[in-house]
């Protein structure tokens, strides 16, 4: 359908694709993430944090990327269509196995519903491993919102991470999709990052985070 060249100076290690968002995220072995526009094959941004990174996913339908790296650690970062967060590092954590060893993280996939009914708040019980969302309770978010994490590692060991809370704390809401504007799946082009800027005004750098 449409090819982008050049899009990194190292083999590429994975990517990952977000339809609510149309956009395509990119890693090779470093401490980089970028971010292209499905449509159109720009660069949109590109997120770097401390270690290279081994995994990333998007948090559809919500305007959240997830940064993995070699260490267990996980970033949750926000894109530019969080209108009141763009491009922010929302939270990070540690994903451990044990209270002294991590692990690296070998799977990501979310879970997201939509709960027209109330349902009374029961207790989550996350370790504390699982930062900031140790301490939510497990209720939908985000009028009626429910995301869970679901995180393989490693060892075999499956974590699922309630992050309805969280969302909802955090005013993410779901893509519409006349967010996105009129997007054109279909479009077939040869597209070349060479001349492509790198950045302050694209470049979020979280390294010392």
């Amino acid at each position: 359908m449409r090819v982008i060249n050049n899009v990194s100076e190292k083999d590429l290690q994975g990517g990952v694709f977000s339809s609510a968002q149309f956009y395509l995220a990119t890693h090779c072995k470093s401490t980089a993430c970028r971010v292209w526009d499905f449509e159109k094959g720009f660069l949109e941004c590109q997120y770097i944090i401390g270690n290279p990174i081994s995994y990333v996913f998007f948090i559809d339908p919500f305007p959240l990327l997830l940064i993995v790296d070699i260490k267990g650690t996980v970033y949750l970062f926000s894109t530019k269509h969080h209108l009141r967060q763009p491009n922010q590092l929302l939270t990070q954590w540690k994903n451990m196995y044990s209270i002294q060893k991590s692990s690296q993280i070998t799977f990501l996939s979310s879970i997201h519903t939509h709960n027209t009914a109330k349902t009374a708040p029961t207790s989550q019980s996350s370790k504390a491993e699982q930062g900031s969302t140790s301490s939510h309770t497990a209720n939908e978010g985000s009028g009626g919102q429910r995301c869970e994490l679901i995180l393989g590692d490693e060892y075999g060991y499956i974590r699922i991470i309630d992050i309805s809370a969280f969302i909802e704390e955090n005013n993410v809401k779901p893509m519409q999709a006349e967010s996105i504007g009129n997007k054109n799946p279909y479009r077939i082009e040869d597209y070349n990052y060479l001349g492509q800027s790198e950045n302050a005004s694209n470049t979020y750098d979280f390294s010392h985070a």
